[in-house]
């Protein structure tokens, strides 16, 4: 809250006032306004009270516009309209000289720091006062011969100008919205920038390390003094009009607006990251960039701002945010306590959340972060698994993947190195994050204790006993929860394998395969082998075309309730999966091979009840031989089916039903395509051949009669000319005297090559090419292939089994552990290659390759490209110089000759009129040319003049 502390009585209007900031001297205030009045107040501070008084009151001239104090505080410059710069003594107030003409009204003075006047010396007093009188040039003046030593031109009007608070540096803003920066020891320019309006005023900090601008584009801006880039912007309603940086620590801003309204702006111990504009944050020096992230005070973070504003430009300043400081994700909004996950998750956008989650799976975030250790003690893993998990749910998959695949293990907090054997298990699931193999290291010592004691007895030799252990750190991974149903359940949605092409995953399976879910399958598995061998028998004592009359009835009956026995069971797994499972149960195609294969076993089985009529009873099978052939074969085939996918729980098996998996999703185009050529060929065929009759045999029966057995016309009719197509096209099998026996020869023959050719050669060449790259596809992606089969099994058991057992299971799998290697310093060494898969490994190692070449390559172009200019620029300027003088000699060379060539009286006669008009001028226009030449640089419109002999550019 601000508010006055004391009031300065003044009946006039009031220009300019500027305190005394020379040691001893800071309480005097110099005060000058519209009547011409210079007064000098003392303001001192007493009892917590402010006292101010009065120490001179002096007439200058009518319309004072501004008031300076000198470099040592002994005298007072001020001067307005009037165009006069007056010197007055800080201690009699009497004029110490006659008042020296500018040339224009004085807008604004300023004068040399005591820091930069002290550190210069002497010779500090011939720049020691800088004015800016209207015009497009700033004038700073000797104290000594109270005149103007260095004469600074620009292209616009200079508006203002400031010293730099210890260094003898000038910045001038002009209106062309340009800032020059002036070292006036070598005179010379140092630097430029330009805003975005007319410069109003300037201020620098009061260690001078930044500069603050205020444009007439509703905008100050605040700018590092290093590379003069912008770190800081803050827009306004209306004009500024004057900025200026609070006393020795530059924490607040005073901004002052054309409206007369004032602002106070707390910039904290750096500078108040809620003005930053997100647009300039990724070239700000890193140093600063560093500051400016964890220096809030209020209000959201910088990361959080990108966030909310949302814009290409600001994720790509998030992403930079990031790169320099991982920690920034641990930052939050300070009014509200939001932290920057719950703002990504609140803004749902896929983009944001996973730029956000990105620093703490890939490891980043845990190898620069000090407080790593303590990390996984915050809600950040917590928030960072809902995060990802909405990503996989409501977010396109590519970004799930992206950050699956970059997840890493992390060392568990306050652990060491441990002495382990080769044969110990080095992965584990636990409820908590910590270090879980201590207990284990206790068995380990108490028995290395024991086998100690045993080195004493004679013939005992355990020499070479532990020749194969290794050392290896316990290692974390740092998102919880990754092992529960319904966080599986969303991943097997995505239909990209690659999202277990990960060690993360890898890690994930096999913990919770040998947490229960092994056991639970083995079970399974034996359930459904018994079930096949009990089907087998069942359906061979059953069906119409296998059954004897001698079969047992009691045996056929106890395998009927066996098989309905065993298929209930399945139904209730099923419903089960379903139940727990609801929208996610359909997505698999297991599941309807499996509904399928129980349907019919349920109709076969009551079918071959229902149809034994001969004891009116429907639990006993008394006449065997019932049973439907076509019913039988087709459930028979889809028990063959679900067997084969319980395979997919065996190491050695699950990659071949990928591959199967596989095969039959790439040649589904292949078999349409054949399907459709063997139509037509059938066709034809039949048409040429309908009339050829089948092979006569002669055969001599038992009774010494000789028979002629024939088959059926291969292409009778259309059913059997499908099956003769298929035999002889694809199998290549087919019989001479059928080809001969046409009528129309020629054209069977042109059909049949035509049919092989196509068919035989080229469609089953081209599906044995297609199989094969459907294989190298799964090889490709092998260990995906694998873990996904794998994780389809372990989601169909934790949905299968009890809700209580489905709980411990998640419960004692929250976090995943490993045993990995060791460092000689006892951190996680980690190995990428050692969990990316074949090829994709080689892949993605390329593309990053590819990418940073790329960008080394832009910026080794784009830093040619400024060498090139700054030395091509170097270059012209030189030769154009060169050229210019040359051009001057030649001038003043042809001025000469044609002044001595004017030999004729009626020439000498029109020179001598010329010379009347001129008014007696003695320059010549080349000589004006070469002057204005010598003062400014035509090209940049400004330059830097000294009017002492002694030098200056």
């Amino acid at each position: 809250k601000l508010s006055d502390v004391a009031v300065i009585d003044e009946t006039e209007i009031a220009r300019s006032v500027r305190f005394c900031e020379v040691e001893g001297r800071q309480d005097q205030l110099a005060i000058v306004g519209q009547s011409g009045q210079l007064r000098v107040v003392s303001i001192r501070v007493s009892v917590g009270k402010i006292h101010q008084q009065l120490k001179a009151s002096i007439f200058v001239e009518k319309d004072l516009r501004s008031v300076a104090w000198s470099p040592d505080g002994k005298s007072i410059f001020t001067g307005g309209r009037g165009g006069s710069l007056h010197i007055l003594s800080a201690t009699t107030y009497d004029r110490t000289s006659e008042p020296i003409n500018t040339g224009g009204r004085i807008w604004m003075i300023d004068s040399l720091s005591q820091a930069a006047y002290n550190d210069v010396g002497e010779y500090a007093a011939s720049f020691a006062i800088a004015i800016t009188n209207g015009r497009n040039i700033c004038s700073v003046f000797d104290l000594q011969a109270k005149e103007a030593n260095i004469e600074i031109t620009r292209k616009r009007t200079v508006r203002c100008l400031k010293f730099h608070p210890t260094l003898s540096v000038l910045a001038i803003g002009d209106g062309s919205n340009e800032v020059m920066i002036v070292d006036l020891v070598g005179e010379r320019k140092l630097a430029s920038f330009f805003v975005d309006g007319r410069v109003n005023s300037i201020a620098f900090s009061p260690v001078g390390d930044y500069i603050a601008i205020g444009c007439d584009e509703n905008i100050f801006s605040i700018h590092e003094t290093t590379t003069f880039k912008i770190v800081q912007e803050i827009r306004t309603r209306n004009m500024p009009m004057s900025v200026e940086f609070s006393g020795h620590s530059g924490q607040y801003l005073a901004t002052s607006h054309s409206s007369g309204e004032v602002e106070i702006i707390k910039l904290g111990p750096l500078l108040s990251i809620d003005f930053i504009p997100l647009r300039h944050i990724s070239k700000m020096p890193e140093t600063l960039m560093e500051e400016a992230i964890y220096r809030s005070p209020e209000g959201p973070s910088v990361l959080q701002r990108c966030m909310l504003e949302g814009s290409k430009e600001s994720i790509v300043s998030a992403d930079n945010v990031l790169a320099v400081a991982p920690e920034s994700v641990l930052t939050f909004d300070r009014t509200t306590g939001v932290g920057c996950f719950e703002t990504a998750v609140e803004l749902r956008k896929p983009n944001i959340m996973s730029l956000i989650l990105t620093p703490v799976v890939d490891g980043s975030l845990f190898s620069t972060s000090k407080w790593s250790s303590s990390l996984l003690t915050t809600t950040m893993p917590i928030d960072g698994f809902l995060t990802l998990r909405d990503l996989i749910l409501h977010h396109p998959p590519g970004f799930a993947v992206d950050l699956l695949s970059k997840m890493t293990f992390m060392k568990v907090p306050f652990t060491t190195t441990r002495v382990c054997s080769v044969d110990d298990a080095k992965e584990m699931g636990s409820s908590t994050f910590t270090d879980k193999w201590d207990n284990r290291q206790i068995v380990r010592r108490r028995k290395k204790s024991r086998l100690e004691k045993l080195d004493s007895l004679p013939g005992f030799d355990r020499k070479g006993s532990h020749k194969d252990d290794i050392v290896l750190i316990p290692a974390v991974l740092p998102l919880p929860g990754l092992g529960t149903l319904d966080f599986l359940s969303a991943l097997l949605s995505i239909p990209d394998r690659n999202v277990f092409d990960s060690d993360a995953m890898g890690l994930v399976l096999l913990v919770l395969w040998k947490a229960g879910i092994k056991q639970f399958f083995l079970i399974d598995f034996f359930l459904n082998s018994c079930f096949c061998v009990a089907w087998v028998l069942f359906v061979d004592t059953t069906a119409s075309s296998t059954a004897k009359s001698s079969n047992n009835t009691v045996q056929v009956t106890a395998l009927a309730w066996i098989i309905l026995a065993l298929n209930g069971i399945f139904i209730g797994e099923q419903s089960l999966r379903f139940l727990r499972r609801r929208g996610h149960f359909f997505r698999s195609t297991w599941h309807y091979v499996n509904i399928t294969r129980l349907i019919l076993v349920f109709g076969y089985s009551f079918w071959v009840l229902y149809t034994d009529t001969d004891d009116n009873s429907f639990v006993y099978v008394s006449n065997a031989g019932k049973g439907n052939v076509p019913f039988a074969v087709i459930t028979t085939l889809a028990l063959t089916l679900n067997f084969v996918s319980l395979l997919r729980g065996f190491e050695k098996t699950n990659w071949l039903v990928a591959v199967l998996i596989q095969n039959f999703i790439d040649v589904g185009g292949f078999m349409i395509v054949i399907l459709a050529i063997l139509m037509g060929f059938t066709v034809a065929f039949r048409l040429l051949l309908a009339e050829v009759p089948g092979e006569c045999k002669v055969t001599l029966e038992d009774d010494n009669v000789l028979s002629n057995d024939c088959d059926g016309d291969p292409f009778g009719s259309l059913s059997r000319s499908i099956l003769s197509t298929f035999e002889l096209t694809i199998m290549g099998s087919y019989e001479n005297g059928i080809l001969y026996e046409a009528k129309e020869k020629l054209m069977v023959a042109i059909v049949f090559v035509v049919a092989v050719t196509v068919v035989l050669v080229v469609a089953l060449n081209a599906l044995i090419a297609v199989l094969g790259d459907s294989y190298a596809r799964v090889q490709e992606n092998l260990t995906a292939n694998r873990r996904r089969e794998q994780a389809e099994l372990i989601v169909e058991y934790l949905a299968m089994i009890t809700e209580s057992q489905r709980r411990k299971i998640e419960h004692n799998n929250q976090y995943f552990h490993a045993l990995l290697a060791s460092d000689g310093h006892g951190d996680l060494l980690l190995h990428k290659d050692d969990w990316l898969g074949g090829l994709n490994a080689l892949r993605r190692e390329l593309t990053d390759i590819t990418e940073n070449n790329n960008i080394m390559t832009q910026h080794a172009i784009n830093r040619l490209r400024g060498d090139l200019t700054e030395e091509f620029s170097s270059i012209l300027r030189t030769e154009v110089t060169s050229v210019l003088n040359n051009v001057s000699l030649d001038l003043k060379e042809i001025s000469k000759f044609r002044q001595n060539s004017l030999r004729t009286r009626k020439v000498a006669q029109a020179a001598q009129k010329v010379a009347q008009a001129n008014q007696g001028g003695n320059l010549t226009p080349y000589d004006g040319i070469m002057k204005n030449f010598s003062l400014r640089d035509d090209n940049s419109g400004e330059s830097i003049h000294s009017k002492n002999k002694g030098g200056g550019l």
